[in-house]
């Protein structure tokens, strides 16, 4: 899709990042993905376990999610997802144009713990693109959804294929 890059950049050229899933990486990922999108560049995420809280796609987004990777959500605080602009608690969300999500990797919304922690507080969505234009989100797995597992409220031209949702 000559849309997105196809020249890509992966995570790992930004610096060392914990791919074990033992400490939160929210910033140096959110970090990445904006510097790849800026650049118009996908952000390839290597085979890992990395945990984070909400992460926001810009306009230009493409994140690749290679055999493995897995992006886990913190279940530490279910306040870090409840972002005013998106009105909606999830964990990865984009009010932007031109946004792929794609790969073979994990979006682990880790819904079982945050019920344990936190209770119904704890419903959150794994996907909220809003009033988002072209959108793609093709071949990874969405495990573990809280609530509207992915939720594409207002957007135009969604394009979802081969995404297997367990919840």
């Amino acid at each position: 899709d000559k849309d997105f890059a196809s020249a890509g950049i992966t995570l790992t050229s930004f610096g060392e990042i914990d791919n074990t899933g033992s400490k939160d990486v929210t910033g140096l990922m959110q970090a990445a993905i904006n510097r790849a999108a800026k650049k118009k560049k996908a952000l390839i995420v290597p085979s890992g376990t990395y945990l984070c809280k909400q992460l926001v796609l810009p306009s230009n987004c493409n994140l690749i999610l290679e055999a493995g990777a897995e992006l886990l959500l913190n279940p530490i605080n279910y306040r870090d997802f409840n972002n005013e602009a998106f009105r909606r608690p999830s964990f990865i969300v984009s009010e932007g144009k031109n946004i792929r999500i794609s790969g073979l990797g994990t979006i682990n919304c880790n819904a079982t713990e945050l019920f344990t922690r936190h209770g119904r507080r704890g419903r959150i969505r794994a996907l909220l693109f809003q009033d988002c234009q072209k959108v793609t989100v093709q071949g990874v797995t969405v495990l573990d959804g809280g609530a509207w597992t992915t939720d594409y409220l207002g957007s135009q031209d969604v394009t979802i294929k081969n995404v297997k949702v367990i919840s």
